[in-house]
């Protein structure tokens, strides 16, 4: 049996239609927008303030590599929903995040017959908030990521969206444990590292080997299915480097069998209970 990968929830954030939606998408009638809609589509999103929008619920994964010289966890999610709603809040943000019980990071972990100090390595795809928030669970793990990342995640300028050190600072705790790379690695037999960037300077694939082919697991390089379908760089317009997108969507569909994006819930209807491999 070889390696396989599995898709392990732990949150869903809710997400207003007009970042979902990006060049002239929104000014498409109603009827043409349907072509449009992303897989996870859901008719509306109640706010806390009480208003009713059209938006989507995206899942927020990590990923386990079963079956590899090393046990191996794709990121590490968000820490949690009060710490995420409190920073967001005061920054003005209106945003919408819930974990249900078995989305806890150990109970995900259970359903694969793990604990985070049995990880030997954990690979970030980029280190936003919601792919880093819970590296200290990982007590025996060691950290990889691109370089550019790490400064970015401890020290973000205005500019940089979605580095929050608030929500990111518990990466000092592990920082005795952190490698950076700089370009595409092989971590163990059947699992490679490609830097793409694009949606954050250092952001990368993890590449894996499995049964069924080479699986790219691209981060929020390719958000959702339908990024990947109608080639629309994304998510949701969230991106460093257009340039550097448009080249991540080409290298990854000539390279990779099977590609998975960061946050759609169809991964889970094509591929049950989310193994793959």
């Amino acid at each position: 049996m070889g390696i396989t990968i599995h898709g392990l929830v732990t949150g869903e954030s809710a997400v207003p239609l007009h970042s979902l939606f990006v060049n002239m998408v929104l000014d498409l009638r109603i009827e043409e927008r349907e072509k449009f809609r992303p897989f996870a589509y859901k008719e509306v999103i109640r706010w806390p303030d009480g208003s009713v929008t059209d938006g989507k619920w995206s899942p927020i994964p990590i990923w386990y590599i079963k079956g590899a010289d090393k046990k191996i966890l794709v990121d590490t999610s968000f820490n949690s929903v009060e710490h995420v709603a409190e920073v967001r809040s005061a920054r003005g943000e209106v945003f919408i995040l819930r974990r249900e019980p078995r989305w806890e990071i150990r109970n995900a972990l259970s359903t694969v017959g793990v604990k985070p100090e049995d990880i030997d390595i954990v690979i970030h795809t980029h280190l936003h908030w919601d792919h880093c928030g819970n590296d200290g669970l990982f007590t025996k793990a060691s950290f990889i990521a691109q370089r550019e990342e790490l400064a970015l995640a401890l020290t973000p300028p205005p500019y940089a969206l979605h580095y929050q050190k608030e929500l990111t600072k518990g990466i000092l705790d592990v920082l005795d444990r952190f490698r950076t790379i700089n370009g595409d690695v092989t971590i163990v037999d059947g699992v490679e590292l490609w830097k793409l960037g694009g949606h954050t300077p250092g952001s990368m694939a993890v590449a894996v080997k499995t049964d069924v082919g080479l699986v790219a697991l691209i981060g929020d390089v390719i958000g959702d299915y339908k990024n990947l379908e109608l080639n629309w760089p994304g998510p949701a317009g969230n991106y460093w480097s257009l340039d550097q997108l448009v080249k991540a969507y080409r290298l990854v569909k000539k390279k990779a069998d099977i590609i998975i994006p960061g946050h759609d819930w169809k991964v889970w209807s094509l591929h049950p209970e989310g193994k793959i491999g």
